[in-house]
């Protein structure tokens, strides 16, 4: 994904802002929305189908057209909606503007702050549903199951001359233009007007191209400010708010079941299908929060789906469906992916129902997640050594989140969970399981499970990079997974030792 991060200007010291005094700067407002990326692929154009070049998706999970076949009108949509049915006019939007787009380079990543009515932002804009460009860069990236991944090859783009031969085909804006010229002599912008109309949240400061700072408001950052927000905007009392969740999962969870109990429907028929159910039925005269409990259903009955289509669970009917009795999850950084963890691997295949790996998609030392991405994409995922892989920027956050969502998952109320490990001393505590998972604690289904090198090899993520520091090709290539080709190795150490 587009690296987004922006320093924020409060939290840099005082004397090192003292170099940008004599420098010129660009001042744009920063808008409070939604980031989404638009995936341009290496597809040839199609002008009838944007379907087949463009791939949408926000924070790294895929929002399918597919998702939204049952959506309402855009007018239903701008007035009731307070969550995912907005993407549908984002993909009305790609489709009309689709057919001006012939010429944008392939595989490219376009950043989009596309201004939402959303409980979690802060900001109430008068005008909303605009879309912004922010950058874009040049990338390589892969589907996998619902997830995009993503690995640029140059740094993002934020040039406003570039960004407009692609912003007006498609009909969209760049964030307003401020104030350029020198940072010493720059405008208050305390009481700053957005645009769209309200409080703006802030400014970006782009020191022309060598650094780029955001300052905010004070209340953007208040937990206080945005929890207020949200219960205006919600109209729900706590208690309502947690009465109105359980009556949501009930649905989801009936609607996936129903979609999964439809023997001739594949596993994207399966996710059209909740759209259906939760949307057939919204018309002009549903009420705002009729409607607003569909969308609610939707997303939930989605990531319920997600999860069993990631531990490869179908549910058929009351007599044929098989629910697994274990389910281990196997967190690492496999920066690289070595000996070591295909044995772990190995040995969980061999005493649990279902096995999933939870990879994080960052840096460890000198190996990037970008590169290790595309060592996942061309050699690791092809073998199908691995059951079920997940990528994740958190793996151990994430892990306790899919955990904890199976967990509420009817079909798994007798569901043994186990967290493996590669060394014995890396087992979780007691007292870490019975804080992070409670109830499942209680009930003796949650388990940590050690298992030591000398079971599966004496070999560690540290040591395969000091061998690839050093240049020791030998030892590096000897420890990597045996599932792999002597050519497939190679390469894995020429793409990580560049």
């Amino acid at each position: 994904m587009l690296d987004i991060s922006i320093k924020n200007l409060d939290k840099v010291k005082a004397w090192d802002m003292l170099k940008f005094q004599g420098l010129n700067a660009k001042i744009t407002e920063k808008i409070d929305g939604t980031k989404l990326t638009l995936i341009r692929n290496d597809v040839d154009f199609d002008s009838h189908d944007y379907t087949k070049n463009w791939i949408v998706a926000y924070k790294g999970n895929i929002i399918s057209p597919d998702e939204f076949d049952s959506a309402p009108s855009d007018d239903i949509i701008k007035k009731h909606s307070l969550g995912c049915l907005q993407y549908a006019l984002v993909h009305r939007w790609l489709q009309k503007c689709h057919a001006e787009t012939s010429y944008f380079p392939k595989s490219t990543e376009f950043l989009l702050e596309f201004v939402q009515r959303k409980p979690t932002l802060t900001r109430d804009y008068d005008r909303k549903f605009d879309l912004f460009l922010i950058g874009l860069q040049r990338v390589e990236c892969f589907v996998h199951g619902s997830t995009l991944v993503t690995f640029p090859n140059e740094d993002m783009n934020r040039d406003r001359s570039y960004l407009t031969q692609f912003a007006i085909p498609m009909e969209i804006s760049l964030p307003p233009l401020l104030y350029t010229g020198p940072w010493a002599k720059r405008p208050n912008f305390n009481d700053l007007k957005s645009i769209l109309g309200g409080p703006a949240e802030g400014i970006i400061i782009d020191f022309g191209g060598k650094e780029i700072f955001k300052a905010q408001r004070s209340d953007q950052l208040s937990k206080e400010v945005r929890a207020l927000q949200k219960r205006v905007m919600l109209g729900r009392t706590l208690e309502q708010d947690e009465e109105h969740w359980r009556e949501v999962y009930v649905w989801a969870v009936d609607h996936v079941n129903s979609a999964q109990r439809n023997n001739s429907l594949s596993k994207r028929m399966q996710m059209k299908a909740l759209s259906v159910f939760a949307f057939k039925t919204i018309t002009p005269e549903t009420s705002e929060h009729n409607f607003r409990f569909s969308e609610d259903v939707f997303l939930t009955s989605k990531l319920i789906l997600q999860r069993r289509h990631a531990v490869n669970f179908e549910l058929f009917d009351s007599s044929d469906s098989w629910i697994p009795e274990t389910v281990a999850f196997i967190p690492m950084a496999a920066k690289p992916l070595h000996v070591g963890h295909e044995r772990l691997i190995q040995i969980a295949i061999q005493n649990f129902n279902r096995v999933i790996c939870m990879v994080s998609k960052g840096d460890r030392d000198r190996i990037s997640g970008q590169k290790m991405m595309q060592i996942w994409r061309d050699y690791i995922l092809p073998s199908n050594f691995i059951p079920s892989v997940v990528f994740s920027d958190s793996p151990v956050r994430d892990m306790i989140r899919f955990i904890r969502g199976l967990s509420d998952d009817p079909m798994f109320k007798q569901v043994n969970f186990n967290i493996v490990t590669d060394d014995s001393d890396d087992m979780w505590k007691p007292e870490d399981l019975e804080r992070e998972f409670p109830e499942l604690h209680e009930q003796a289904r949650i388990h940590s499970v050690g298992v030591s090198r000398e079971t599966t090899a004496q070999i560690s993520g540290s040591k395969m990079r000091y061998w690839l520091t050093i240049g020791n090709r030998a030892e590096f290539l000897a420890h990597l997974p045996s599932f792999l080709s002597t050519e497939h190795r190679h390469k894995i150490w020429e793409i990580l030792s560049k």
